[in-house]
């Protein structure tokens, strides 16, 4: 009896430890590390692409055309709408910041007064999905490539609407004259290149994070040879660090074995887009590809701080307590990377879900996926909670085996009483 009682308590421990954390928010999610919980926020917001909250914690949901705000009760209420697609949004002071089509706009949400901040931004092609990000003042705003790799190619689908469109380099840039097809680098569509052949600069380039000043309207570039960013924030130091999207194996200069990164990103810093990824060169043994520039802004452009190892695998990251955690939506994770490049994986969501962003508020790690419409709130920081509820729990099992041995002690001790009795009286 005392064996079966043994057994029972150690499987209600065991049962008792796991039971919250390897699945939570009656949905699969599996958590892959010791911390916090998982609880689902906000739901039937299929096929939102951003949410920000405010300072009351009512959370506005950007959609592709429309900007809801759910307060803190549950009510809805549309406060903006635009016929172009909305990207990203960041919230400050009473005001809706929006990448909207090629413009940054601002909503003031007392007067529902609506401002262009940035207009004539070049993201027409494939990554036209911008993030913008505030800090100290200013809104860091990313310009992703028109092209995979440099090269307007069939595999560029709106170049058909957009014959005249090409990448456009932030600063000058000096071809090498090398063609693919009848397209060469940074032209049209159907127009060739000549060896040293100058393209000029833009105020605002392809591929590229700018900034702009909330208090003097001066647009500025911040870093450039950024292929695509994936998510973008800014750790206790204010420095800066991007998810980026590695090149692809498409189009006419297709790009075998790239990865996607993180990348601290520098103020005027070159990150080596259309000729170098992850820090090499595209000519170097690791791609086996052509170079298009003829000179280039430095040959040793910066290493990423971590390497992914899927392209076309993270898309969102946020930090907390200098922790980047981010979304590999390829397989389906959301993983923590400390500033020394090592990663964590963190929870594990079923295969069939599309996770889009994640962002971090009052210390509580949020993740959007948009394909059912959730919002699951990560609360990373519990794991203390847990583990008091877990010393509970040891206390009661303790009290318990205490109770139960005196019970089976003051037993044997009447069955013995009783057996010395008898003996006596025989």
């Amino acid at each position: 009896m005392n064996k079966k009682i043994g057994i029972f308590l150690v499987v209600s421990l065991i049962l008792g430890s796991l039971v919250g954390y390897k699945y939570s928010a009656g949905y699969d999610i599996q958590k892959e590390s010791d911390h916090g919980e998982v609880n689902l926020k906000g739901k039937d917001i299929k096929g939102a692409v951003d949410f920000v909250f405010d300072d009351k914690e009512n959370i506005y949901i950007a959609f592709p055309h429309e900007i809801k705000k759910i307060t803190s009760s549950g009510d809805s209420k549309r406060v903006y709408g635009d016929e172009d697609e909305i990207y990203s949004i960041e919230y400050s002071k009473g005001i809706i910041y929006a990448y909207i089509g090629n413009e940054v706009k601002s909503v003031d949400l007392d007067s529902y007064e609506v401002k262009s901040l940035v207009k004539g931004i070049p993201n027409i092609g494939d990554y036209k999905e911008g993030e913008i990000k505030l800090n100290r003042n200013k809104l860091y705003i990313s310009v992703g490539a028109n092209t995979n790799s440099g090269i307007v190619g069939e595999d560029n689908i709106w170049s058909s609407a957009y014959e005249e469109s090409c990448d456009l380099p932030t600063y000058g840039v000096t071809l090498r004259g090398i063609n693919y097809g009848d397209t060469g680098a940074f032209v049209p569509k159907g127009s060739i290149t000549k060896k040293n052949q100058k393209v000029k600069g833009n105020n605002i380039g392809n591929a590229s994070v700018i900034t702009y000043d909330l208090t003097n309207k001066e647009i500025s570039t911040y870093g450039y040879g950024i292929r695509n960013v994936k998510g973008m924030d800014f750790d206790k130091g204010g420095n800066l660090y991007a998810g980026v999207g590695g090149m692809e194996d498409r189009g006419s200069r297709p790009v075998k074995g790239d990865y996607d990164y993180i990348y601290k990103i520098e103020k005027g810093g070159w990150y080596g887009w259309p000729d170098y990824s992850g820090g090499d060169s595209l000519d170097s043994p690791r791609f086996n590809c052509s170079l298009l520039l003829n000179e280039v802004p430095t040959i040793n452009p910066p290493s990423p701080l971590y390497a992914n190892k899927n392209v076309s695998s993270i898309e969102s990251l946020s930090i907390k307590d200098n922790i980047i955690y981010f979304i590999d939506n390829k397989d389906k994770v959301l993983k923590s990377l400390n500033l020394f490049g090592a990663t964590t994986g963190e929870l594990k969501f079923p295969d069939d879900f599309n996770l889009k962003k994640v962002k971090i508020h009052n210390n509580n790690i949020y993740i959007l996926e948009n394909g059912e419409g959730m919002i699951f709130k990560y609360d990373i920081d519990s794991i203390g909670k847990k583990y008091d509820n877990i010393i509970v729990l040891l206390l009661i099992i303790i009290l318990i085996i205490i109770v139960a041995m005196i019970i089976l002690l003051k037993r044997s001790l009447v069955k013995s009483k009783e057996l010395r009795m008898k003996k006596c009286e025989k």
